[in-house]
């Protein structure tokens, strides 16, 4: 998907995950769905990529066994965009299951990712 400025790449993977985990019923398709999303990788008022990289994706495998991955081709930016990135999902086996999150959990690592345009 192409939308032509800096639109955020991130919030249109959010909106298109749910439909790669859950092809239709009886779609004797791929197994996995491969997205070229270009637009703005780290904008404002949006979730950078590396966000749902290192944060989002992995939080949806370990609650939901969400298999997904990022490849970040090219960074874009305000006002230009530019930006692609190649994400592949691959399709859910079974019915999600319910979590119950009660605790927060120790903090294990804390790292960033500095990016310079």
């Amino acid at each position: 998907a192409e939308c032509g400025t800096a639109g955020a790449v991130t919030l249109l993977l959010q909106s298109s995950l749910p439909l790669c985990c859950f092809p239709p019923r009886g779609s004797s398709g791929p197994v996995s769905t491969r997205l070229e999303l270009c637009g703005g990788t780290d904008v404002s008022f949006a979730p950078p990529v590396d966000y749902a990289r290192h944060v989002l994706l992995p939080v949806l495998h370990t609650l939901f066994g969400v298999q997904a991955k990022i490849d970040v081709k090219r960074r874009g930016f305000y006002p230009r965009g530019g930006g692609e990135i190649h994400v592949e999902v691959e399709a859910a086996t079974a019915p999600l299951k319910p979590f119950h999150l009660v605790e927060r959990g120790r903090i294990t690592r804390i790292c960033g990712v500095a990016v310079s345009r």
